[in-house]
């Protein structure tokens, strides 16, 4: 909203009118200055509601009297109550037309937040035809002037257009009567971060607008859809001052945030960042310079790979100091770099706000009052072009854009729907509100696949907060990292169409694994659950790290410091506030279900027996899982099945025959029939070649393997040949070959049927195994 006050000549206009007052000698007339001059006190104190009851009793002392109607004009624009702010401006120009020249041009204005747009231009074009520029700022707005003409004339055409999708579905699981806003959903779709003015953290009511400040609130899908309560977080990420418009990267680990006037801030707003460490948010903490600045940063949104950050900003450069969208790349150490103004067609000389970047990194979406469109801000789209350059905004038409203000949205990865805020059904009293919207095709981002698993530990099944890298196999270039959850180990992670991927997890204390999948050109969104087991190193070299955030090295080692409490669990002598032991003890109380899981005759509220108990009542589907004539809707069973499809490996690890001790290095290609290795193999072979450096007592046994085409002599030549082409890659990249033992076993060692064309494909591997030392 623009309403240029003209505190200078309102000044005067008070002054001039004081000898008239004086002449006239009335009372009314006097006592109608005086609270006109009141009115004035008020709203240079921003106390926008005390100076309309003064300017509007000086209206009714003096109803002759143009310049306190005027100004109740003014305060019901700044309020956004733009039906009585025309109401208030007609009237002032009907008392005297040729008081204020500026009353045509607010009134313009406001004619085109309710959409009046034939009555905006003509109130424009008044205005320009009696303006007598005196100085520069009345010739500038007189170019203003011009530019709001032409845009409004932009708005006929865009409101002529059909509307191009459903109706906005307000959110009413989640809306309150105060202001909802900045809304960021989790790729998935299934978490939702958003900023409310809502009773929270904050307990203090403000007077002038009756909300209790800016908190970050989150909820989740249940079940069946829908949006859960609400709740604030925690400390520290709210407080008793003001938290909001926050981005979620990607994977849900990360926060970037809008924190204003804080001691370890730059400006009056910056941009800051947490982590979430298991459940918990850690403190923000601002991102410092060059990013931040003096000025207003704030609103910024991370694209999927976590590299590049768009948000809006007043610092100088914008155009015309207008908010104006920025980006800053994220350098190897961590830092940011310099921000950069996107410049025109984004930008204007009015403010652009609120960006959003898809999970293609190409498609970026916005909040404007710069380009033609329906109100006050609307939503627009703009696409990258090869060249680096921007295509010219385009608005989202109706009825996603409305006559108030359409801010601060997202878009989950399957790029199908839009969550954002509006302030659609009365803009003059109703509060910014979440809604959600189907995009139309012409508007959604280019398709990703999103992957969705657990990195977890291969034998204990423990989540394993890893670091997920994803990695270009054609240039062996790093393309994004990711990071599973601390606690659940869950990951998420998005690729784009056209490339052959490499998703690598590594841990402290853990070996890496690797998968790859490649993304055609053409394929539209799609999910893949994937889950990427770690292999623990031994012993030796297990017990040697750094940090252990599981606890698992000091479980095992009674004599370590153990503050998980896992050693106390299993001796009962010493403190056991875990109830470990009890579980193990039916005659102390049990409190977890853990004695009643392993004994049928006691209650079972977990569930635990029955999955057991084909006979019972199985509400979890675990019996099904391990029973094929039932209904398998996970593909539990076809894991442990070789000729269904294993990703786990626990149906080899069961039979005697197949051996799958090995570490399988998914991403190790080899020309046709060769011992050749292919440039894709060496992503994965140089987290190994790290792995090797960081340790370098460890050994490893490299293993060949092929399919049962072909003579017996000629496989298990093949098979050695192409471990031994591993083991060279090693001693080239500073590996001493004695720490490697290159083996071929041919087909000997199937994973899984040679019958299939599959089967044979997942019999043709390379794997290592740790060599005991």
């Amino acid at each position: 909203m623009r309403f240029f006050a003209r505190w200078i000549g309102a000044v005067a206009l008070l002054l001039s009118v004081t000898p008239l007052a004086a002449q006239r000698g009335k009372v009314d007339h006097v006592a109608s200055l005086a609270h006109a001059r009141a009115g004035f006190e008020f709203e240079q104190k921003k106390q926008y509601k005390y100076a309309i009851f003064e300017y509007d009793t000086a209206a009714k002392l003096d109803t002759t009297y143009p310049y306190p109607v005027e100004r109740i004009g003014g305060m019901y624009q700044v309020l956004k109550n733009y039906p009585q702010a025309i109401a208030a401006y007609e009237h002032a120009i009907r008392l005297d037309s040729a008081f204020d020249v500026y009353s045509y041009y607010n009134l313009g204005l406001s004619f085109h937040v309710v959409q009046k747009y034939d009555s905006a231009v003509f109130a424009l074009r008044e205005f320009i035809r009696r303006m007598d520029p005196v100085d520069r700022e009345d010739s500038a707005k007189m170019v203003d002037a011009d530019w709001w003409i032409k845009f409004n004339l932009g708005c006929i055409v865009e409101m002529a257009k059909p509307k191009n999708t459903d109706d906005p579905i307000p959110l009413s699981d989640i809306n309150s009567n105060y202001d909802d806003f900045g809304p960021s959903v989790t790729a998935d779709g299934n978490t939702l971060y958003f900023t409310s003015r809502r009773p929270g953290t904050n307990a203090k009511q403000e007077i002038e607008t009756g909300d209790f400040g800016d908190d970050l609130f989150v909820t989740h899908r249940d079940s069946t859809g829908h949006w859960m309560k609400p709740i604030p977080l925690p400390a520290p990420l709210n407080s008793v001052d003001d938290e909001g418009a926050a981005c979620v990267t990607a994977d849900g680990q990360t926060m970037f945030l809008s924190l204003c006037r804080r001691p370890d801030g730059m400006g009056d707003c910056d941009i800051y960042i947490s982590h979430l460490i298991g459940e918990t948010w850690t403190k923000p903490m601002p991102l410092g310079h060059p990013l931040n600045s003096p000025a207003f940063d704030g609103q910024p949104s991370v694209t999927a790979d976590g590299l590049t950050m768009y948000f809006s900003s007043k610092r100088p450069g914008s155009i015309d100091g207008s908010e104006d969208i920025y980006v800053s790349y994220k350098n190897t150490d961590g830092s940011w770099t310099k921000p950069q103004n996107l410049g025109e067609p984004v930008n204007t000389r009015f403010n652009e706000r609120s960006p959003f970047i898809s999970a293609d990194g190409k498609t970026l979406y916005f909040s404007s009052n710069g380009h033609p469109g329906f109100g006050n801000h609307d939503l627009f789209m703009t696409r990258k072009l090869e060249d680096g350059t921007w295509s010219v905004p385009v608005n989202l038409g109706r009825p996603i854009n409305s006559y108030g203000d359409d801010a601060f949205l997202t878009i989950p990865a399957s790029g199908d729907k839009i969550i954002y805020s509006s302030q659609r059904d009365n803009a003059a009293h109703a509060p910014l509100n979440l809604y959600e919207a189907k995009l139309p095709l012409e508007f959604r981002p280019g398709p990703v696949t999103l992957v969705a698993g657990t990195v977890y530990d291969i034998k204990t099944h423990v989540p394993v907060g890893a670091e997920v890298d994803v990695n270009d196999l054609k240039t062996n270039q790093l393309v994004a990292v990711y990071h599973a959850n601390k606690v659940t180990g869950k990951f998420y992670i998005t690729l784009g169409t056209g490339k052959m991927y490499g998703v690598t997890a590594t841990a402290e204390g853990y070996a890496p694994y690797s998968d790859h999948y490649t993304v055609p050109d053409t394929i539209s969104y799609r999910e893949v659950t994937h889950d990427l087991p770690l292999t623990r190193l031994p012993g030796v070299f297990a017990s040697n790290q750094e940090t252990d955030t599981s606890g698992d090295w000091e479980r095992n080692h009674p004599n370590g410091t153990d503050t998980t409490g896992e050693w106390k669990r299993h001796h009962p002598n010493g403190t056991d506030t875990t109830g470990d032991w009890k579980r193990h003890h039916p005659n102390s109380i049990d409190t977890t279900g853990d004695w009643k899981r392993h004994h049928p005759n006691g209650t079972d509220t977990t569930g635990y027996w029955k999955r057991h108990h084909p006979n019972g009542t199985d509400t979890t589907g675990y019996w099904k899982r391990h029973h094929p004539n039932g209904a398998d809707t996970t593909g539990y069973w076809k894991r442990h099945h070789p000729n269904g499809t294993d990703t786990t490996g626990n149906w080899a690890r069961n039979h005697p025959n197949i051996d799958t001790s090995g570490i399988e290095l998914h991403n190790v290609f080899f020309d046709f029939n060769k011992a050749t290795l292919k440039p894709e193999s060496h992503s994965e072979l140089d987290y190994w070649v790290t792995l090797l450096k960081k340790y370098p007592q460890l050994k490893i046994e490299i293993d060949g393997h092929t399919d049962s085409v072909g003579t017996a002599a000629y496989n298990a030549k093949l098979s050695l040949e192409r471990a031994r082409s591993v083991q060279q890659y090693f001693v080239e990249h500073g590996i001493n070959s004695k720490r490697m033992v290159p083996k071929g076993f041919g087909a000997t060692k199937p994973k899984d049927t040679n019958a299939t064309e599959e089967g044979r494909q997942r019999n043709r591997r390379t794997e290592f195994r740790f060599i005991k030392t």
